[in-house]
């Protein structure tokens, strides 16, 4: 078995090594569908598949829920074998043309379930499935050493790209992530629109009531973003003190305008303690869209000139 022994002793590590083991077990078990996944925390059954063969076609990452999902018995511990006839245990795989199931846990050196090995097939597992199972096992410590490796870089990685107060992008995080939003928007020819804020009058509470109360409202301004422009292809990050950007994908200017605005109520309607009393506090906002400027730099100053125009209307019409 060739691409078993070259899947065992690959020098490739991290989501690499994961890769090419699915693909030897795929191969060396002619197997339908295999893929290792991980839990992406204890609150939720989401589970984010990293490596997939289908079909003897590789999948991009996907996530699924683990609810009624036979996938959900290997995190009790133990490897799982349905050796036919799946589909009266789970309906839905019955109905994709699965007859049987291969699952396998990945232990962190804690001891802890932190992922498992899938292998589902249109046949019958070979004597009950003791074949199948003992060429997962064979793959199965290494490939827990390596999704444990890939999810301490990924957390490594969150840390230095996210503000450790809200836990929002930071300025790296951000310019990173913004992009690929954008490139792929220029690709597609779709709507994209930057909008900046920042808060009014940020300095005088913190010099009146000191920086916790104004770390306390940044922490407000950063939920009500966050409950506003909450789509999986919004990016929202802190890039300063009391600067903060959104990227919105798929979003006309008229309508990231209008989240933006939603935001800003929210955020005025929020008492924040500060102490003796309680304080609200209030943003200037501006736009820059993706047929009117074609790189990050231009978009963020135009959206910034149309934040001040915003700031300084507002700060006319108060009479400050």
């Amino acid at each position: 078995m060739p691409d078993f022994v070259s899947g065992l002793v690959s020098p490739e590590s991290g989501i690499a090594y994961l890769e090419v083991a699915v693909e030897s077990m795929a191969k060396s078990l002619a197997a339908t569908t295999v893929f290792v996944a991980h839990k992406v925390s204890d609150e939720t059954d989401e589970v984010r598949v990293l490596a997939a063969i289908s079909d003897g076609e590789r999948r991009e990452p996907f996530s699924y829920a683990l609810h009624e999902q036979p996938c959900l018995i290997p995190y009790d511990g133990q490897p799982t074998l349905i050796p036919c006839d799946i589909g009266d245990q789970f309906p839905a795989k019955g109905e994709a043309g699965y007859r049987s199931f291969v699952g396998v846990p990945l232990r962190a050196g804690s001891g802890s379930v932190i992922g498992h090995i899938a292998i589902y097939d249109r046949s019958e597992l070979i004597a009950d499935g003791t074949v199948e199972l003992g060429l997962v096992q064979a793959f199965a410590s290494r490939m827990a050493c390596e999704l444990e490796r890939h999810l301490e870089h990924e957390k490594l990685r969150r840390t230095a790209d996210t503000c450790s107060m809200t836990g929002l992008l930071n300025r790296r995080g951000f310019d990173s992530k913004a992009h690929v939003l954008i490139d792929a928007a220029r690709r597609s020819r779709s709507d994209l629109t930057v909008v900046a804020f920042d808060l009014d009058r940020f300095k005088a509470v913190n010099d009146t009531h000191g920086h916790a109360v104004g770390d306390r409202l940044i922490n407000t301004f950063a939920s009500c973003l966050g409950a506003v422009f909450h789509r999986s292809t919004d990016l929202v990050a802190r890039v300063g003190g009391d600067e903060f950007v959104v990227v919105a994908a798929a979003t006309s200017k008229q309508e990231a305008l209008r989240l933006a605005e939603e935001g800003r109520l929210l955020f005025e309607a929020a008492p924040v303690d500060a102490g003796s009393e309680t304080i609200s506090g209030s943003c200037s906002f501006g736009a820059a869209s993706l047929d009117e400027a074609g790189q990050l730099g231009e978009l963020l100053e135009q959206a910034d000139a149309a934040l001040y125009e915003s700031k300084a209307a507002r700060n006319g019409r108060r009479g400050d």
